[in-house]
C-alpha cells in the first residue's frame, strides 16, 4: 500500500504545480520531465501547442552520437539546445513547470543551461 499511496502523493503534486503555473500568451510554460534515463524538455504556449522540444533521444538522433558524461551533463547539454530552438523562435521568457520533482540535479542544471542562453526564467 505504500507504493500507490505515494503514487497518490506525486500526482496531487504535480497537479498543484501545474495549476500554479499558467502559460499566457507572452511567457510559455517550460515542461520539465526526467526519467531515471533520460531528461525531456518541453515549451508550451497558452493554447497547449508545443512549440519547441529536446531530449538526449532527440540529441542523439540529431547527432548520429551517443552522449557522454553523467546524467547531469547531458542535462545540461538539452537544456542548451533547447535554449538555442528558443532563440531561433523568438521566445524570451518563459515559466518553469517542474511537475511533481523537486527543482534540484538534472532539472536545475537543464534550466540553468536554457537561462544561460539568455531565455528570462
Amino acid at each position: 500500500m505504500a507504493i500507490k499511496h505515494n503514487l497518490n502523493q506525486q500526482k496531487r503534486r504535480a497537479q498543484r504545480i501545474h495549476a500554479r503555473i499558467i502559460a499566457t500568451a507572452g511567457r510559455p510554460k517550460l515542461l520539465l520531465t526526467r526519467s531515471n534515463k533520460a531528461i525531456y524538455l518541453q515549451v508550451i504556449d497558452h493554447h497547449g501547442k508545443i512549440i519547441a522540444a529536446s531530449s538526449e533521444h532527440s540529441l542523439v538522433k540529431a547527432t548520429g552520437k551517443k552522449l557522454s558524461g553523467s546524467k547531469t551533463n547531458k542535462a545540461q547539454l538539452v537544456g542548451a539546445d533547447l535554449g538555442k530552438k528558443l532563440q531561433q523562435a523568438k521566445i524570451k521568457s518563459v515559466s518553469v513547470d517542474r511537475g511533481a520533482c523537486k527543482y534540484h540535479g538534472r532539472l536545475k542544471a537543464a534550466v540553468e543551461a536554457v537561462k544561460q542562453t539568455g531565455v528570462e526564467i
